[in-house]
């Protein structure tokens, strides 16, 4: 039974990129085939080429000093680590909140048959993703170092370990991510879907730059670094030898992540039925009338749309780059601000400045890192026609979605905008021009994402994930979003190098503002005419 049910599973994961889940029909084979490969082989690269470009700068000081071990645990370590925050999100969903479980509990399985299967799909994503960490790091490896049975025998399993160990924590995450979620009452599931999501962009960035910190306290001190830890942990350092070619502590590394591994999987399996069985209980509560309260129609479908933003997380997490990204560095700018500052005015000319529009080029590309409105109409899946049969004109439905995206994306764009203007030092006809071109620009980017939406909807879902993670909708919206302050910023730097413009700030700043008015009346027209047009028609 455990193997059919893993069968299955796998199946799934799979097959689900061929199947039509609406219909049930298979989609195109060649197309699909040829737009997954590109995916992989684009991901594989970026994958590749990062991990090579790491692996040169810690191989070079730590083989100096003969601490190949030390190179080898630092990659474990980073496999580690990215694969387990890859996955924990598809463990929570997958292992304790997936959408069969009623089915599957009221079949004779064993429980222990349910759990293998749904972590064989988890075992999949973090160990595929901890092995393409780990594989460009070994091939740098063996160019260093002589190779042998042994070394070869060590690194095949350390990445079997690694995949091991990704798949422990990813499962003690999920679990814990699950028990979080349901810990608390249903009013506060929208809370508590936002709090994770953003509690988990927080964790990856403290952990990138700790991660960065430690690698470049390795390439500056690789000697005393391996000294230190020899000396003062002797767990790490015999785990380091073992991984690299010491058979017999490699034997006993084994027995301990078995034992582990085989220790938690008991324990998850006697806890398991119990958690997801009480995970969907829900709590009577008395109806009453007072709670109601009446809102004007355009007040209710943008209360419709926020509530929609807050309960999922995934939506929060792929589209709302841009407000986290601005969030970080607005703390990040109150520490570290004026001497950021004080380098660029040793770097750049006073007599040609460019700085207020580099400015603006940059806080422009973070905002069009929000893509709130880009599967907006995706988003409402088979339940559009209820929206649609509401006594509002379609023009409403569209301003309400661009709303919901302006609030969330102005609020950081405007407290990133003060801090910048303080710290800088500007005049004010430069910080008025500053204010009023990134308060526009969000308009501008809410509208595009709509109208690719618009353009080519994805009703017919059966998750949220599968309209609210990187598509080609959200990737083009951001990449032309983006690519139009790049475009003007490197036209007007040239500009100014070219014919040694002195005083240019205030002309340059004024052509972009016309630019951006321009632009984003027109995408507002385009919406009103053609963007009601396509939505009337789409059912």
């Amino acid at each position: 039974m455990t193997r059919i049910l893993i069968k299955s599973q796998l199946l799934q994961f799979f097959s689900s990129s061929f199947l039509d889940k609406k219909s049930g029909k298979r989609k195109s084979q060649i197309s699909t085939i040829i737009i997954n490969a590109l995916t992989v082989f684009t991901g594989i690269m970026a994958i590749n080429a990062g991990m090579l470009k790491i692996s040169k700068e810690l191989i070079l000081p730590l083989h100096e000093y003969h601490l190949e071990w030390l190179y080898l645990l630092m990659i474990s370590f980073l496999a580690i680590i990215v694969g387990t925050m890859i996955s924990i999100f598809s463990t929570q969903e997958v292992v304790f909140a997936p959408k069969d479980n009623d089915l599957l509990l009221a079949l004779p399985v064993p429980v222990r048959s349910i759990i293998a299967s749904r972590l064989s799909y988890i075992y999949i994503i973090g160990g595929t993703i901890s092995t393409l960490i780990m594989i460009p790091g070994l091939i740098i490896y063996y160019f260093n170092v002589q190779i042998s049975v042994k070394s070869i025998v060590a690194s095949v399993s350390l990445v079997v370990i690694v995949s091991i160990l990704v798949l422990m924590f990813a499962t003690i995450g999920g679990w814990a991510c699950a028990a979080f979620i349901s810990s608390n009452s249903n009013k506060n599931k929208k809370l508590t879907n936002a709090i994770m999501t953003f509690g988990s962009l927080a964790v990856y960035y403290y952990l990138f730059v700790k991660i960065t910190e430690i690698f470049g306290q390795v390439m500056d001190n690789a000697g005393g670094l391996g000294e230190k830890v020899q000396s003062s942990n002797q767990l790490i350092y015999l785990i380091g030898r073992a991984i690299s070619g010491d058979i017999g502590l490699l034997i006993i590394i084994w027995i301990v992540v078995i034992a582990v591994a085989m220790f938690l999987f008991i324990i998850f399996e006697k806890k398991y039925l119990g958690y997801i069985t009480r995970q969907n209980a829900r709590e009577a509560k008395a109806f009453d009338v007072g709670q109601i309260k009446a809102k004007s129609l355009t007040t209710a479908l943008l209360f419709k749309e926020f509530k929609r933003y807050l309960s999922c997380g995934n939506y929060i997490l792929n589209c709302s780059f841009g407000t986290v990204f601005m969030m970080v560095l607005s703390v990040f700018m109150l520490f570290e601000g004026n001497d950021i500052f004080k380098l660029i005015e040793l770097m750049i000319d006073s007599e040609i400045n460019y700085v207020p529009i580099l400015n603006i080029s940059l806080i422009c590309i973070m905002i069009s890192l929000n893509t709130i409105t880009a599967p907006s109409i995706s988003l409402e899946g088979r339940n559009l026609w209820i929206l649609k049969s509401l006594p509002v004109s379609e023009w409403t439905i569209i301003k309400n979605k661009i709303k919901l995206h302006y609030i969330i994306t102005i609020v950081p764009v405007l407290l990133f905008d003060v801090e910048l203007l303080v710290l800088a030092k500007l005049d004010l006809y430069v910080s008025v021009m500053t204010i009023l071109i990134t308060m526009l620009y969000p308009l501008f980017t809410a509208g595009l994402g709509l109208f690719i939406n618009l353009m080519k909807p994805k009703l017919n879902w059966t998750n949220e994930s599968a309209v609210t993670r990187l598509n080609m909708g959200i990737i083009a919206a951001m990449v032309i979003g983006g690519a139009i302050p790049v475009i003007i910023m490197m036209g007007s730097i040239k500009i100014i190098y070219s014919y040694q413009i002195e005083n240019a700030t205030k002309p340059l700043m004024i052509s972009f503002l016309l630019l951006e008015t321009f632009a984003v009346a027109g995408m507002l027209v385009l919406l009103k005419t053609v963007g009601v047009k396509k939505l009337r028609k789409i059912y």
